[in-house]
């Protein structure tokens, strides 16, 4: 947790988001009907997201370690322009109608399987 109020404290901004993001992609390739071959890719990294004097500055790495984070940090804080101003506006909750619940977690359900319901 000090980590990520360190990194707070570097990026000063009227907001900032960390993500830290680990998933499993799973990719299949269909040719006239056919499964022509599956793959499956884990990825893992940090994004910072910074707004600042109604700008968006954003920089990601996959090298988690301190040298790698340091870098966006850095990148982030001498980044001097950005091409897109924002107005920030208070927005209110959506409210749905249904509620949808998710039975399998699809990372765990196997490539074989998936291809089975296309």
């Amino acid at each position: 947790m000090d980590f990520f109020i360190e990194i707070l404290n570097q990026l000063k901004g009227e907001y900032v988001d960390i993500f830290l993001e680990e998933r499993l992609v799973s990719q299949i390739q269909i040719e006239e009907d056919k499964v022509q071959k599956g793959s499956s890719i884990f990825e893992k990294g940090l994004g910072i997201r910074v707004i600042k004097d109604g700008k968006i500055f954003y920089a990601f790495t996959n090298d988690l370690s301190k040298k790698g984070i340091d870098e966006i940090i850095f990148s982030l804080k001498n980044y001097n322009s950005s091409e897109s101003v924002i107005n920030l506006k208070k927005l209110s909750p959506l409210k749905m109608d249904r509620q949808f619940f998710i039975k399998n977690n699809p990372n765990y359900v196997d490539l074989r399987d998936k291809i089975k319901i296309l």
